[in-house]
């Protein structure tokens, strides 16, 4: 698929294509003479990013993610990220969420039971 389809399908920019391409977050495409051809894969990790935007992971944390990946030599090839640390990066964020929710939780227990302790006091 030439980068103008991907863009219509995906609502990116082929300017955004083209960034992603050169920051390495997504893989690099076959060329046919002078035109890139974008795989299925590709376009799966364009849409994981498009996701993942949508939840608020930045591109910042994908970069954070690509030099870890890559100080400790992770990257599957040497053209795209390693999808299985965001995977992984994705759990812990999924975890410390969690582990905010239950403090949050807590918080609204003990302003309930503070309420309670002030009305008692009118």
């Amino acid at each position: 698929m030439y980068i103008g389809d991907v863009s219509k399908l995906t609502g990116l920019t082929v300017k955004t294509i083209r960034f992603y391409e050169q920051k390495k977050l997504i893989s690099i495409p076959e060329r046919k003479g002078r035109y890139r051809i974008y795989n299925q894969k590709i376009i799966d990790q364009l849409f994981l990013i498009i996701k993942a935007k949508s939840l608020g992971f930045t591109l910042n944390q994908f970069f954070e993610i690509q030099k870890l990946s890559s100080s400790k030599n992770m990257l599957q090839d040497s053209d795209s990220i390693d999808w299985s640390v965001v995977f992984e990066y994705l759990e812990n964020m999924q975890l410390t969420k969690k582990h905010t929710i239950l403090k949050i939780e807590n918080e609204i227990n003990e302003i309930e039971t503070m309420k309670l302790e002030i009305k008692e006091c009118f």
